[in-house]
């Protein structure tokens, strides 16, 4: 993890240190790093990797630290880039509080900021019920009150208020159970071997939809041009997929649904990819497959609203 303060502390001025963090190597580095941290979801690597423009040269970044909001970025820059990036537990601990401090920097508003914070109470409230490691819990619910101090720093009690008041928009389980049962199944499948891939369409779509919902909206443009629901039905249609072609399509929207999903779920979509992997694709059952992981995505999302509930 230290590979990356070795390629951009050693750099000595503005301009290429700025162009050394558009570089492909230095972008998939930060998002490596924020991915092994599991806090890539609700972090942005640019936004990570903006540390260390602040670090080294802070008034070329906000030209005064004459105001508390300056002064507040620059300390937890420095306390970011100075912190042993082997140790898991701090390094994840500055990286959120840097964030908010950056995004309140930046002035993004605060439905966006809302948004992030109740992504990243998801996944570490899923992780807290999904673990029996009391250690793991400890720092679980110790990194969920470092977020809300940082909240309220961002915005104050009121802020705090509005954040345990604030429910997402989820998919409804009851619905879903009810939608998506053996009978929808058997006719999908009865339908796609006929050559009817009207029911087909209408899950992937709705697979592609789900995971624009429940993923940051500069993700949406990857999501909808590889989920491209109209140019897949077209290739089914017309038997142009290999099966290599289908396994890379599937596996990248089964990863998609394993980035959202508590630990202790991963086991089965894991299963569902390597019988993929080692059978030939059948469309029909890898996307009844990928609803059932989804389903479980909704369970948590639901045990999770009705501890914010609970809570306030």
């Amino acid at each position: 993890m230290n590979s990356l303060k070795d390629k951009l502390l050693n750099i000595h001025d503005f301009e290429t240190l700025s162009k050394n963090l558009l570089k492909k190597e230095i972008n998939d580095l930060g998002k490596s790093l924020l991915e092994t941290l599991k806090v890539h979801s609700f972090i942005h690597h640019r936004n990570f990797l903006s540390a260390f423009m602040v670090y080294k040269f802070p008034y070329d970044v906000m030209y005064t630290l004459d105001n508390s909001t300056n002064r507040e970025l620059y300390e937890h820059a420095c306390k970011l880039i100075e912190t042993d990036f082997e140790d898991n537990k701090q390094l994840s601990k500055q990286i959120i509080i840097f964030n908010f401090c950056f995004k309140k920097w930046k002035g993004d508003d605060g439905k966006v900021l809302k948004e992030q914070l109740f992504n990243e109470y998801h996944q570490l409230g899923v992780d807290i019920m999904n673990t029996d490691n009391e250690d793991k819990k400890t720092i679980y619910k110790l990194t969920r009150d470092r977020i809300l101090d940082c909240s309220h720093k961002v915005g104050g009690k009121k802020f705090i208020e509005e954040i345990f008041s604030y429910k997402p928009v989820i998919l409804d389980k009851h619905e879903l159970m009810l939608q998506y049962n053996k009978a929808h199944n058997d006719l999908l499948c009865d339908e796609f071997d006929k050559g009817n891939y009207k029911k087909t369409k209408e899950l992937l779509t709705f697979i592609r939809n789900t995971c624009l919902h429940l993923h940051r909206k500069e993700d949406h443009n990857d999501i909808s041009d590889t989920i491209d629901v109209d140019f897949i039905i077209h290739r089914i249609e017309h038997k142009s997929y290999t099966n290599s072609e289908y396994v890379t399509l599937f596996r990248y929207m089964f990863s998609l649904i394993r980035s959202v999903q508590s630990a202790s779920n991963d086991e089965l979509l894991d299963s569902f990819v390597n019988e993929m992997d080692n059978d030939p694709v059948y469309v029909p059952r890898v996307l009844i497959q990928m609803v059932e992981c989804i389903k479980n995505v909704v369970k948590d999302l639901e045990t999770l609203k009705n501890e914010f509930t609970e809570r306030k």
